[in-house]
């Protein structure tokens, strides 16, 4: 009898565990950092970056970088016909925007635009 419970009792905890372990395999991940910037308003990522130690902040710098260099090289291995359907996508989508959103992506593109300008024309005269 006591082999039986015993058996009985293991048999039970080895299938609770088996199934803890296979639902938390089927969570969602927790989004990262990285992933979590995207979402925020600008004013909203100015407070959470302004809250991090200056170590926090490189760290996420890094990783950041590392997504980046993900993104690239995972464009980079695509064939000339995808990279041409993503853009495709990206047109479409783009033309699909109201007015002021495109207005939207013009500002910060021309943004963006003007500091590298300004970057590189003082990294000229230095």
């Amino acid at each position: 009898m006591f082999r039986f419970v015993a058996k009985l009792l293991i048999l039970t905890t080895f299938g609770a565990v088996t199934g803890i372990a296979a639902a938390q395999d089927n969570e969602a991940p927790a989004p990262s950092a990285v992933e979590a910037l995207k979402d925020m308003t600008p004013e909203e990522r100015h407070k959470f970056l302004s809250d991090m130690t200056p170590e926090e902040r490189e760290a996420l710098k890094e990783r950041v970088r590392e997504a980046r260099k993900k993104r690239r090289e995972a464009y980079e291995a695509l064939t000339p016909e995808e990279k041409e359907a993503l853009k495709q996508q990206a047109r479409e989508r783009y033309e699909q925007m109201p007015e002021e959103e495109k207005a939207a992506i013009k500002e910060r593109r021309k943004k963006i635009r003007d500091r590298r300008t300004k970057s590189a024309t003082e990294a000229r005269e230095e």
